[in-house]
Parts: structure tokens; C-alpha cells; sequence
């Protein structure tokens, strides 16, 4: 009887070992199309490395408690700017200004990006798709949250960062108090 569970118990654990194998198979077969790329040419990341370090920093700009408007001022165009939210438009870095003043500075924000996609339109202009958790803790403890779809459209005139023209975001799902 003991040799049987025995048995039983070392098919049990080879199924096991064999299905966990088969899995990690499967995954690095998804990355085959990548490493056949990276092995047959170069391709230059310092673009796309560049716009998803403007994105970071962006929403970490209104994630401390020493909220920086003019950091984030910096980061648009002086011209021509369209910032479309949910609760409004904002058409001007002073406008901007304006709307972050607003915000208590005790609130805290997170930003969690859980999908980007970069569209590189061509040398200076770029198209940026996220999917972004927004969470907020007002100063009387209030939680609220959403599920965002950001369109970025940026343009590189040098420096830094690419510069901000266009945002819009709009809810894809609501949540909170």
C-alpha cells in the first residue's frame, strides 16, 4: 500500500515539475519574435527610453506632498496646449498653474501605469496610449479611484524631456466613496 501512494505521490510531483516546464516553454516562445529581432539588427531604445521617463516623472510630479507646479509647467508647450480631463479643459501653462493650486497640498495621489504604448508618428512627434490606476487620499482620509485612458501626443524640441501638447483622459471605470 505504501509503494502505491508512493508511486502515486512521485507521478503527482514529475506532472507537476513537467507542466511547470511546459508553461515556461510556452512563455519564452511569446519573446521569440523580440530576441530574433535584437539578434538580426540594432535598434535604437533612446526615444522610446526618453518618453517613458517623461511619463514617470510627469505623474510622480503630483505624487509627493511637495507638489511642484512649475516642475510640471516645464514639461508643456507654451503654445497651443490641450489638457482634457474628465472635469474640464485646460488650455494654457497658467491655466495649469491654476488648477494645481487648487489641489490641498495634504492630498496624496498614485498613479499606478498599467499599460503604455508608444507610437513614435516620427523624429519630433510622438503618440503616448496608457491605461493608469489613479488613486487619491483627500485630506480627510476620503478614497477615491479610477481606471484612466491617457492619450499624450508629445513633440521633442530638444532638451530633457519631449514637450506635452495634447492630454486627454477620460474614466474607464469609477470607484471610491
Amino acid at each position: 500500500m505504501q509503494k502505491s501512494v508512493i508511486r502515486i505521490l512521485i507521478s503527482a510531483v514529475i506532472f507537476i515539475l513537467l507542466s511547470t516546464m511546459h508553461l515556461c516553454r510556452q512563455e519564452n516562445l511569446k519573446n521569440t519574435d523580440d530576441l530574433a529581432y535584437a539578434a538580426s539588427e540594432f535598434k535604437s531604445s533612446y526615444q522610446e527610453n526618453r518618453i517613458r521617463s517623461l511619463i514617470h516623472y510627469f505623474f510622480s510630479l503630483f505624487e509627493g506632498e511637495n507638489r511642484n507646479p512649475q516642475a510640471i509647467v516645464e514639461l508643456l508647450v507654451d503654445d497651443d496646449l490641450e489638457m482634457i480631463y474628465p472635469w474640464g479643459v485646460l488650455k494654457s501653462p497658467r491655466e495649469v498653474k491654476e488648477w494645481l493650486a487648487q489641489i490641498p497640498l495634504k492630498s496624496k495621489d498614485a498613479h499606478h501605469i498599467k499599460r503604455i504604448e508608444i507610437k513614435i508618428l516620427d523624429e519630433t512627434h510622438y503618440l503616448v496610449l496608457l491605461d493608469v490606476l489613479w488613486q487619491n487620499l483627500d485630506p480627510e482620509g476620503k478614497f477615491d479611484s479610477a481606471k484612466l485612458r491617457y492619450e499624450f501626443k508629445l513633440i521633442d524640441k530638444g532638451g530633457k524631456f519631449p514637450k506635452i501638447e495634447k492630454l486627454h483622459s477620460k474614466n474607464m471605470e469609477r470607484s471610491g466613496n
